[in-house]
């Protein structure tokens, strides 16, 4: 199979996505990794599509059917200097490894984006699964607590998230209005610092929803967190 010589490099008039069922396209200009984030959340952003088409929606699947899709548009243009043939033809770039610094930085970075997607598919699952929220009592204990962490992030919650994820969280929060769900404590948090899920939403959210996308490391980190509601309510 074609792929691209690299990710990294722009071939011409820019990386390009068509989704023919929604007839959804590539955010102009974008990256290679910006389109990937865009595609998912838009898929994620379409539950009954996604599992009816049986949409990827792990980066790294997405990826490489971004990856086809634009090698494929280069193969037809003969736009050989941009792609590789596994049989043969253009050689694949040079890897350089990374330094230990830079090893750290990477890591690091690919942690944080699955945190943020994994508390993505949390809410998601939740809010179009049409099930009730917590009880009004449960859930302003929850942001109780949340209010006084020292892992309840300040500032707005948009500057926290990539474009595509800040985007569909967006779409949830209209949905949390929509359904008037509110806490006595809603001015006091905002973002957790461990799991990066935006604590308006996740006060709310059952604990069924939480557990399926909760990695072990988070709750690890979670655990170590003087008074955190989640690895209580998991005890009980």
């Amino acid at each position: 199979m074609t792929r691209l010589k690299s990710r990294q490099k722009f071939i011409p008039n820019g990386f390009r996505f068509y989704q023919p069922e929604t007839k959804w396209r590539e955010p102009k200009n974008a990256s290679f990794e910006v389109l990937v984030n865009a595609l998912i959340a838009h898929r994620l952003g379409q539950p009954f599509l996604a599992k009816q088409h049986g949409w990827n929606l792990e980066h790294d699947a997405v990826a490489d059917e971004v990856d086809e899709f634009n090698a494929k548009i280069c193969e037809q243009m003969c736009w050989t200097d941009y792609i590789q043939s596994p049989s043969g033809g253009s050689p694949p770039p040079k890897f350089h490894a990374p330094s230990p610094s830079e090893q750290g930085k990477l890591v690091a970075a690919a942690g944080h984006v699955r945190k943020i997607w994994s508390g993505v598919r949390t809410l998601n699952d939740w809010i179009e699964s049409g099930e009730p929220a917590v009880t009004q009592e449960q859930s302003n204990a929850r942001a109780v607590v949340c209010a006084v962490c020292p892992e309840n992030g300040k500032g707005d919650w948009t500057h926290w998230f990539t474009q595509p994820a800040a985007e569909v969280i967006k779409r949830q929060m209209e949905k949390l209005e929509e359904r008037k769900l509110t806490t006595t404590s809603d001015d006091k948090i905002q973002i957790c610092e461990v799991c990066t899920c935006p604590l308006r939403l996740k006060v709310h959210t059952p604990l069924k929803f939480i557990n399926a996308h909760l990695d072990d490391d988070v709750l690890r980190d979670l655990e170590r967190v003087h008074g955190c509601w989640i690895p209580a309510e998991r005890k009980v």
